[in-house]
């Protein structure tokens, strides 16, 4: 999966940038009030598989979608929603 590097979130463009200095252990951050995704490549040294980038990714546009829609979902349930649907996604090449 190619990650744009803006994705329009329910009528706002967010930018995605990779950081891997800022994020510390984090793989993702979403920054809402910058409208902000701030995603790690690379850890200590060793590259981060596509897959889990694309992942991370999904699991920040659902933080986001959280903070605009005030859902107040817990980070487990943004864990269990990113796993889940890049599972689908990936596995059945589904693009919209």
């Amino acid at each position: 999966m190619e990650i744009p590097d803006i994705t329009n979130i329910l009528g706002i463009d967010v930018r995605t940038i990779y950081d891997d200095e800022t994020l510390g252990e984090d793989m993702g951050c979403c920054d809402y009030e910058h409208a902000l995704i701030l995603l790690k490549k690379n850890d200590d040294n060793m590259i981060i598989s596509p897959q889990k980038v694309a992942e991370t990714y999904l699991h920040e546009i659902i933080h986001n979608v959280d903070c605009a829609l005030d859902l107040k979902l817990k980070e487990s349930q943004v864990r269990r929603l990113s796993v889940s649907l890049y599972q689908v996604l990936h596995d059945n090449k589904l693009q919209f």
